[in-house]
């Protein structure tokens, strides 16, 4: 039951007004392999993003906005640009400056999983 209940409080997180209803197969694999975090373990993945949520609530924005753009452009900087409508190099520069206030080099696969990880577990907590 505690699992059920989880998964159900997991794709109430990922509706939307317009994507009112979310079965748990619209969710990636990424996103499904969380619902089986323990509280633990999301404990330890949010305690890794203490210096993220430390930057200033428009540093912050810009940094999550930049992460998920590059994420969902296959970690290709002129595709991220697109995404969110600002120049290659403004991208490279919030990657590097992300890396350098956080410990966490997203344009690296170990340092943009966990990012991932620290914006999931924390989308989930604030929704869920």
């Amino acid at each position: 039951m505690p699992q059920a209940y989880r998964e159900a409080a997991l794709s109430l997180s990922y509706t939307s007004p317009s994507r009112p209803i979310i079965s748990l197969d619209d969710l990636s694999s990424f996103e499904c392999a969380l619902i089986g975090a323990t509280a633990t373990t999301k404990a330890i993945i949010a305690s890794k993003g203490n210096s993220l949520r430390a930057l200033s609530a428009e540093a912050l924005a810009a940094s999550i906005e930049t992460i998920r753009a590059f994420a969902d452009a296959d970690l290709n900087v002129a595709g991220a640009a697109q995404r969110i409508n600002v120049h290659p190099n403004t991208v490279r520069y919030r990657l590097q400056q992300i890396a350098a206030k956080t410990g966490h080099d997203p344009r690296t696969l170990t340092g943009l999983v966990e990012l991932l990880c620290i914006l999931e577990v924390t989308h989930a907590d604030q929704h869920g």
